[in-house]
């Protein structure tokens, strides 16, 4: 049994071990040598041979992390660690399928909790997942998969937009709209691709601005749990992406002009005039913007023409051509003169005009003169110096004389009134 004195013992030693626990080295309240996952971000897809960079969180003291690729030829893997503040890294090469780096996350020269950054070119067939490990010293990691099967796209962004290289030989323009993130006016030849970065937990549109005689066929590779609605008949997608980090789209559109023949969309010159090419502060010029293919024919209708000003304002910003033609209104500022240049562009070409604003400036304000004086016998009250003490009827007769005598009596009558109650 135990006295009374061992039992007020007990918290004394539970003390004494919790202070042992502290004193020798690599004791700990957590089973020895576990560590946090790190966090590793990839892309979920690449091409063959595309160059691809991702990068890994790396906390001072977890030892050595080793990260190795596999899942191609050790010939067809390039792994470079890019961005790292450390020396003591080293490119293994096995011969068996993989490649791999490793990082002492322990040693001096890795200055404290840093992203390092790994440059990886891969010459993968469609038919390969790559999988890229991190493995702590201590146990523990992460890994990610690359699938070398998506034709991916060499636009980076989670949001790509591509003119596919099987569309007629014109110039296509798109707009990308939503939040500040996204919100964009671009032009794409048959073959070319435009990525953004944009936000999550929000939704965008792509408009694919085609004439009359254009259509357009649109697929869409969704990623994640981005969804995508498609409208071939306006060239149109809206896009809606959650806040799932893996969210992305790719839209691929193939268009196909029935207006001429090959080139006959593209925009090959640009002609600029104003009317009139001189205007005062304020004032307003018709801006004409003639836009024509390689054949000398208008550009199908609906073609994108943008307009800018290096003085006062221009409206609209952006236009589109009607009979291959826009007409823009040109607005000079109110409070500064000069020559101002207005360019237009439309695809890849663009042309200017000026237009002088001359701010005169406005002559000096006069004083009005004074009013005339009131007309003849108006009658009113005239100053003290015409010797009327200012009283006079309308004629100009003076009461002065009353004014006196009525003061003489009023006084005359005080003294008779003291005199009888005297």
């Amino acid at each position: 049994m135990y006295s009374k004195t061992s039992w007020k013992l007990l918290p004394l030693a539970a003390l004494m071990a919790l202070a042992a626990l502290v004193l020798v080295p690599g004791a700990s309240f957590s089973p020895q040598n576990a560590r946090a996952a790190v966090s590793l971000d990839v892309p979920s897809d690449m091409e063959s041979g595309e160059d691809i960079t991702f990068e890994l969180d790396l906390d001072e003291g977890e030892g050595e992390v080793t990260i190795t690729v596999s899942g191609a030829d050790t010939s067809d893997i390039t792994l470079t660690l890019t961005t790292c503040d450390c020396d003591e890294e080293t490119d293994d090469d096995n011969g068996d399928g993989e490649a791999s780096v490793t990082i002492d996350t322990d040693d001096s020269n890795f200055d404290g909790d840093q992203t390092v950054v790994f440059s990886l070119d891969v010459d993968c067939d469609e038919d390969d997942t790559l999988l890229i490990e991190v493995d702590e010293e201590g146990g523990g990691g992460d890994s990610e998969e690359i699938d070398c099967s998506a034709e991916g796209s060499s636009a980076g962004g989670n949001v790509v937009v591509i003119n596919d290289e099987d569309s007629d030989d014109v110039d296509v323009d798109f707009s990308i709209s939503g939040d500040a993130s996204c919100d964009d006016d671009f032009s794409l030849g048959a073959g070319d691709e435009e990525g953004f970065d944009c936000d999550l937990n929000d939704t965008y549109t792509i408009q694919a601005s085609l004439s009359g005689d254009d259509t357009a066929e649109i697929s869409c590779q969704e990623d994640g749990d981005a969804e995508t609605t498609i409208d071939e008949d306006e060239g149109e997608v809206v896009v809606e992406l959650t806040d799932n980090d893996e969210d992305s789209v790719e839209c691929t559109f193939t268009i196909e002009s029935d207006d001429g023949g090959a080139g006959s969309g593209t925009p090959s010159s640009v002609t600029v005039s104003a009317g009139p090419n001189s205007v005062n502060c304020s004032g307003s010029s018709f801006i004409t913007v003639v836009v024509k293919n390689a054949q000398g024919g208008n550009v199908p209708n609906g073609t994108s023409v943008q307009a800018s000003t290096t003085l006062g304002s221009v409206n609209p910003t952006n236009a589109t051509t009607q009979d291959g033609g826009v007409l823009i209104l040109y607005t000079a500022p109110s409070n500064q003169g000069g020559n101002a240049t207005i360019t237009a562009r439309a695809g890849n070409v663009q042309n200017t005009t000026t237009v002088n604003v001359n701010c005169a400036q406005a002559q000096p304000t006069q004083a009005p003169p004074p009013p005339p004086p009131p007309a003849g016998g108006t009658g009113g009250i005239r100053p003290p110096a015409t010797g009327d003490a200012g009283l006079a009827d309308r004629g100009g007769a003076s009461y002065a004389g009353i004014g006196i005598a009525l003061f003489v009596s009023a006084v005359l009558g005080g003294l008779a009134v003291a005199r009888v109650r005297a």
